[in-house]
């Protein structure tokens, strides 16, 4: 029965026109509505999907739409920052973790990922024998993204695409997914010179995909990319989020090593430790 209910939603969800649904959702979200129906609508989600309340910062006023809960900010030091030099960026599920393969690709949920599908172009030679790790965002999460690392923001892509769901049902059915849907590509080069690939894919019912350093950055029809200077971010500074859910990819080179006791299928919360450069290697994971 329940085989027979995941192919039914899944004929649903096959069925929906995802574009314009997703807008639809976007316009609605942003509609502010009366405490007494946004509270029963935020509370309801969150009995849903378990929010975790102690860490939200709530605005004395209450949430004025859903999107403002949605992309909520979290109390002052709810997410130490590790003393690593390159942090995970968002919360959420580990889909993948490991080294790049033969023309630059890895493997999440049976699909082969290059690099230069997913980035829209040929991506630099350094990331060659680089390393992925995928981050799936669940709807219960914090949305917003945050730099891995002292960096400067070097270029932003932007690639249109379609909006399919990111959730596990969805990666069992659509071959490609992460290079198929909508995303925003930010290339970041850190203090010491190593460049890192930054992916917020897109996603069903995702209004739009928010930059913080670039407050006229919007998503453009067709594929578009932009250059930057003198825009710095400290490792856990808000790089952007995603205005409902989503999944974040960060590419690096091999002079970055992972911590090894991550795994596919963890939990993780941004700001955790993700590595250091391989010349500074030591036995601290934390």
């Amino acid at each position: 029965m329940r085989k027979i209910w995941r192919w039914l939603l899944w004929g649903g969800i096959v069925l929906l026109p995802k574009k314009w649904v997703s807008r639809g959702v976007g316009a609605l979200v942003r509609i502010p509505l009366p405490q007494v129906l946004i509270r029963g609508w935020i509370g309801a989600f969150s009995k849903l999907y378990g929010v975790n309340w102690e860490e939200v910062e709530v605005p004395e006023e209450g949430f004025r739409t859903f999107l403002e809960f949605f992309t909520r900010p979290l109390k002052p030091n709810a997410r130490p920052i590790s003393e690593l030099p390159l942090v995970l960026p968002c919360d959420g599920k580990i889909y993948q973790k490991g080294n790049l393969q033969e023309q630059r690709s890895f493997w999440v949920k049976g699909s082969k990922y290059t690099l230069e599908d997913l980035l829209g172009e040929t991506p630099e030679h350094e990331f060659h024998k680089g390393w992925a790790i995928t981050v799936y965002l669940s709807p219960k999460d914090y949305h917003r993204v945050h730099s891995p690392a002292d960096v400067e923001v070097k270029r932003v892509s932007y690639l249109p695409g379609e909006r399919w769901p990111v959730n596990p049902l969805a990666l069992e059915h659509v071959p490609n997914l992460f290079a198929r849907n909508e995303r925003v590509a930010v290339w970041l080069q850190t203090t010491k010179g190593l460049s890192l690939a930054l992916i917020m894919v897109g996603a069903l019912n995702v209004g739009s995909i928010r930059l913080y350093f670039d407050e006229n950055f919007s998503p453009a029809s067709t594929k578009k990319s932009w250059e930057y200077s003198g825009v710095f971010l400290r490792k856990g500074e808000a790089l952007g989020c995603f205005e409902m859910g989503s999944t974040v990819i960060l590419v690096g080179p091999p002079a970055w090593e992972l911590r090894e006791d991550l795994e596919e299928g963890d939990t993780v919360k941004m700001g955790e430790g993700l590595g250091q450069q391989a010349i500074q290697k030591n036995d601290t994971k934390t």
